[in-house]
């Protein structure tokens, strides 16, 4: 969720959760409340208002479950050249010292 928060503060420019300071706030110039994303839990509205938990989740944490349930892409197929290398690589003891994911 770090990852997601800082993206969201760095390159959107919208405080949240996990990073309530602007990035850029100059004193006298900042007139919404921070952080700018928060979750809807009712404290925050005049009338609490149930949703889904899509819906109370701020956006922050709705990113962080995109990004985690996102599926990995598939790997293409090998090519000879890829299959040579890959050969190649476990011949010379390469594939002992490294991790296979």
């Amino acid at each position: 969720m770090v990852f997601a928060g800082e993206a969201y503060n760095v390159e959107q420019g919208v405080s949240n959760e996990a990073f309530v300071n602007e990035r850029s706030a100059v004193p006298g110039c900042v007139y919404n409340g921070s952080p700018e994303d928060v979750t809807q839990d009712g404290r925050r509205q005049r009338q609490h208002t149930p949703g889904t938990a899509q819906q109370m989740s701020s956006d922050l944490v709705n990113f962080a479950a995109f990004m985690r349930l996102s599926a990995p892409p598939t790997p293409a197929a090998m090519s000879n050249s890829a299959a040579n290398g890959a050969k190649l690589f476990n011949s010379v003891g390469c594939a002992l010292v490294t991790q296979q994911l």
